[in-house]
Protein backbone atom coordinates (compact mmCIF):
# COMPACT_ATOMS: atom_id res chain seq x y z
CA UNK A 1 0.00 0.00 0.00
CA UNK A 2 2.94 2.32 0.68
CA UNK A 3 4.63 1.69 -2.11
CA UNK A 4 2.17 3.09 -4.15
CA UNK A 5 2.26 6.32 -2.74
CA UNK A 6 6.09 7.45 -3.72
CA UNK A 7 7.34 9.80 -6.67
CA UNK A 8 10.36 8.91 -7.84
CA UNK A 9 13.23 10.43 -10.01
CA UNK A 10 15.72 8.06 -11.51
CA UNK A 11 18.45 8.79 -13.95
CA UNK A 12 19.04 6.23 -16.46
CA UNK A 13 22.24 6.28 -18.71
CA UNK A 14 23.40 3.66 -21.13
CA UNK A 15 25.65 2.93 -17.96
CA UNK A 16 23.80 2.94 -14.98
CA UNK A 17 20.21 3.60 -13.42
CA UNK A 18 19.86 5.12 -10.03
CA UNK A 19 17.18 6.68 -8.21
CA UNK A 20 17.70 10.77 -7.81
CA UNK A 21 15.19 11.78 -5.56
CA UNK A 22 11.87 10.75 -3.92
CA UNK A 23 9.07 11.99 -2.42
CA UNK A 24 6.14 10.55 -0.72
CA UNK A 25 2.75 11.52 -1.45
CA UNK A 26 0.02 11.71 1.73
CA UNK A 27 -3.37 11.38 -0.74
CA UNK A 28 -5.84 13.94 0.84
CA UNK A 29 -8.04 12.15 3.44
CA UNK A 30 -11.34 14.53 2.29
CA UNK A 31 -10.38 13.28 -1.75
CA UNK A 32 -10.12 9.57 -0.12
CA UNK A 33 -13.69 9.93 1.17
CA UNK A 34 -15.12 11.60 -1.48
CA UNK A 35 -14.30 9.43 -3.96
CA UNK A 36 -15.05 6.46 -1.71
CA UNK A 37 -18.56 7.88 -1.83
CA UNK A 38 -18.60 8.86 -5.18
CA UNK A 39 -17.74 5.32 -6.67
CA UNK A 40 -20.99 4.21 -4.34
CA UNK A 41 -23.05 6.21 -5.29
CA UNK A 42 -22.13 6.08 -9.44
CA UNK A 43 -22.78 2.37 -8.60
CA UNK A 44 -26.30 3.06 -7.30
CA UNK A 45 -27.01 5.12 -10.38
CA UNK A 46 -26.97 8.38 -9.10
CA UNK A 47 -27.05 11.51 -11.90
CA UNK A 48 -24.00 12.97 -11.62
CA UNK A 49 -25.86 16.43 -10.74
CA UNK A 50 -26.88 14.78 -7.82
CA UNK A 51 -24.08 13.78 -6.40
CA UNK A 52 -21.79 16.01 -4.33
CA UNK A 53 -18.85 18.17 -6.17
CA UNK A 54 -14.90 17.44 -5.95
CA UNK A 55 -14.03 18.40 -2.51
CA UNK A 56 -11.65 21.86 -2.63
CA UNK A 57 -8.10 20.66 -2.67
CA UNK A 58 -6.08 21.19 0.18
CA UNK A 59 -2.28 22.59 0.51
CA UNK A 60 -0.90 20.22 2.77
CA UNK A 61 -1.76 17.15 0.34
CA UNK A 62 -0.37 18.13 -3.30
CA UNK A 63 -0.93 16.08 -6.46
CA UNK A 64 1.31 13.93 -7.99
CA UNK A 65 2.01 16.31 -10.80
CA UNK A 66 3.69 18.85 -9.06
CA UNK A 67 5.56 16.72 -6.73
CA UNK A 68 7.00 14.99 -9.53
CA UNK A 69 8.20 18.81 -11.07
CA UNK A 70 9.19 19.82 -7.50
CA UNK A 71 11.68 16.50 -8.27
CA UNK A 72 13.08 17.91 -11.24
CA UNK A 73 13.66 21.57 -10.75
CA UNK A 74 16.45 21.31 -8.06
CA UNK A 75 18.00 18.40 -9.71
CA UNK A 76 17.99 20.24 -12.96
CA UNK A 77 19.33 23.68 -10.58
CA UNK A 78 22.33 21.21 -8.99
CA UNK A 79 23.32 19.51 -12.59
CA UNK A 80 22.96 22.55 -15.26
CA UNK A 81 25.03 20.51 -17.57
CA UNK A 82 22.84 17.07 -16.99
CA UNK A 83 21.41 17.28 -20.63
CA UNK A 84 18.25 15.30 -20.77
CA UNK A 85 17.30 13.40 -24.86
CA UNK A 86 13.71 12.52 -22.77
CA UNK A 87 11.80 12.20 -19.69
CA UNK A 88 9.16 9.56 -19.00
CA UNK A 89 6.78 9.67 -16.68
CA UNK A 90 3.96 6.97 -15.49
CA UNK A 91 0.22 7.28 -16.28
CA UNK A 92 -0.64 8.95 -13.31
CA UNK A 93 2.09 11.85 -14.48
CA UNK A 94 0.90 12.33 -18.04
CA UNK A 95 -1.16 15.42 -17.42
CA UNK A 96 -1.01 18.77 -19.77
CA UNK A 97 0.52 20.28 -16.64
CA UNK A 98 3.40 17.78 -15.93
CA UNK A 99 4.23 17.26 -20.10
CA UNK A 100 4.58 20.90 -20.68
CA UNK A 101 6.38 21.92 -17.22
CA UNK A 102 8.69 18.77 -17.36
CA UNK A 103 9.65 19.44 -21.26
CA UNK A 104 10.35 23.75 -20.32
CA UNK A 105 12.60 22.81 -17.44
CA UNK A 106 14.59 20.67 -18.94
CA UNK A 107 14.66 23.03 -22.78
CA UNK A 108 12.12 21.55 -25.06
CA UNK A 109 12.82 18.13 -24.64
CA UNK A 110 10.27 15.18 -25.21
CA UNK A 111 7.97 13.23 -22.38
CA UNK A 112 7.41 10.00 -22.98
CA UNK A 113 4.06 8.96 -21.00
CA UNK A 114 1.12 6.48 -20.85
CA UNK A 115 -2.44 8.08 -22.65
CA UNK A 116 -5.68 6.28 -21.00
CA UNK A 117 -7.32 4.22 -23.79
CA UNK A 118 -11.15 6.30 -22.78
CA UNK A 119 -9.65 9.69 -23.17
CA UNK A 120 -10.91 11.50 -25.94
CA UNK A 121 -8.84 12.92 -29.04
CA UNK A 122 -10.55 15.30 -31.38
CA UNK A 123 -10.70 14.70 -34.97
CA UNK A 124 -12.31 17.32 -36.89
CA UNK A 125 -15.83 18.58 -34.94
CA UNK A 126 -15.98 15.24 -33.21
CA UNK A 127 -14.00 13.70 -30.01
CA UNK A 128 -13.04 9.48 -30.21
CA UNK A 129 -11.68 7.80 -27.42
CA UNK A 130 -8.32 6.62 -28.49
CA UNK A 131 -8.77 3.29 -28.26
CA UNK A 132 -11.41 3.53 -30.71
CA UNK A 133 -9.37 5.70 -33.19
CA UNK A 134 -6.09 3.45 -33.30
CA UNK A 135 -8.90 0.34 -33.09
CA UNK A 136 -10.06 1.86 -36.77
CA UNK A 137 -6.72 1.85 -38.26
CA UNK A 138 -4.89 -1.35 -36.76
CA UNK A 139 -1.39 0.33 -37.61
CA UNK A 140 1.96 -1.74 -39.09
CA UNK A 141 3.53 -4.89 -37.85
CA UNK A 142 6.86 -4.19 -36.05
CA UNK A 143 9.83 -6.54 -34.75
CA UNK A 144 10.46 -4.73 -31.18
CA UNK A 145 12.84 -5.75 -28.68
CA UNK A 146 12.21 -4.75 -24.78
CA UNK A 147 15.05 -3.68 -23.19
CA UNK A 148 17.25 -5.80 -25.12
CA UNK A 149 15.28 -9.19 -25.00
CA UNK A 150 13.92 -11.25 -28.05
CA UNK A 151 12.47 -9.72 -30.42
CA UNK A 152 8.70 -9.51 -30.47
CA UNK A 153 6.23 -9.03 -32.61
CA UNK A 154 3.53 -5.89 -32.64
CA UNK A 155 1.55 -3.71 -34.51
CA UNK A 156 2.20 -0.04 -33.73
CA UNK A 157 0.07 2.65 -34.79
CA UNK A 158 1.56 6.35 -34.87
CA UNK A 159 -0.50 9.71 -35.09
CA UNK A 160 -0.64 13.45 -33.94
CA UNK A 161 -3.75 13.80 -32.62
CA UNK A 162 -5.12 16.49 -30.65
CA UNK A 163 -5.66 15.19 -27.42
CA UNK A 164 -9.09 16.98 -26.07
CA UNK A 165 -8.00 16.60 -21.86
CA UNK A 166 -4.41 18.38 -23.04
CA UNK A 167 -6.40 20.97 -25.54
CA UNK A 168 -3.37 20.50 -27.70
CA UNK A 169 -1.56 18.60 -30.05
CA UNK A 170 0.74 15.01 -29.32
CA UNK A 171 2.20 12.34 -30.62
CA UNK A 172 0.52 9.01 -29.70
CA UNK A 173 1.97 5.65 -30.22
CA UNK A 174 -0.04 2.42 -29.91
CA UNK A 175 1.26 -0.27 -29.48
CA UNK A 176 -0.29 -4.04 -29.23
CA UNK A 177 1.56 -7.01 -29.42
CA UNK A 178 0.59 -10.39 -30.88
CA UNK A 179 -0.73 -12.02 -27.62
CA UNK A 180 -3.05 -9.11 -26.80
CA UNK A 181 -6.76 -8.78 -28.17
CA UNK A 182 -6.49 -4.65 -28.37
Amino acid sequence: MWGQRLVCLVLVTPQISMPVGVVFYPPAPELRAWDKREKALKKQGVPQQQRPPNPVPNPHYPPKEPLALRLLEPCKAQHPHLRGHGLMADALSGTATFVDGASALFGGVHVLSHIRSHQNRRGGKRAQHVADSFATQPGTPHRLRIRGGAAVSAMVGRARLSVCSHKTKRFLVAIKYAEEET
